[in-house]
């Protein structure tokens, strides 16, 4: 081989390096572009039926929870003997469901529907860890 045919062969290599590495750079910002509009730019939920929501607090009574978003559209037994209970309001197409206690009424928890894709991520994470015993 030649010379010149020893270093065109050797700047071809070098190519297809730098190809590989602009490769790589673009695929990995793609990526993070992608992880930032999914996470980031999310529309924000707003109005009153989620600023009610917000309101609504852990220990807080049936009573009062009921003067602050109404009268609920359901009620759904989720504990044996009714010892848990959710309340469910419906908005459109979003919904609260608040569970309580059925010894003394009090509020356990509560979720806001439909989930942001963020929240639906974190809870099938925290789902899966729980059927593995993580």
């Amino acid at each position: 081989m030649s010379y010149v045919g020893a270093i065109v062969g050797q700047c071809s290599s070098a190519i297809r390096i730098i190809s590989l590495r602009r490769l790589v750079v673009v695929v990995l910002v793609l990526a993070a572009a992608s992880a930032f509009l999914l996470n980031y730019l999310q529309p924000s939920r707003h109005g009153p039926f989620w600023e009610k929501y917000q309101e609504v607090r852990i220990g807080m009574k049936k009573s009062e929870v009921v003067e602050l978003l109404g009268t609920p559209a359901d009620c759904e037994l989720t504990g044996s003997m009714g010892a848990l209970y959710a309340l469910i309001w419906h908005d459109g197409q979003q919904t609260i469901c608040v569970q309580f206690s059925g010894e003394d009424d009090t509020s356990l928890g509560k979720i806001f529907l439909p989930r942001t894709s963020r929240e639906e991520f974190w809870y099938r994470v925290e789902r899966w860890r729980g059927e593995l015993g993580i």
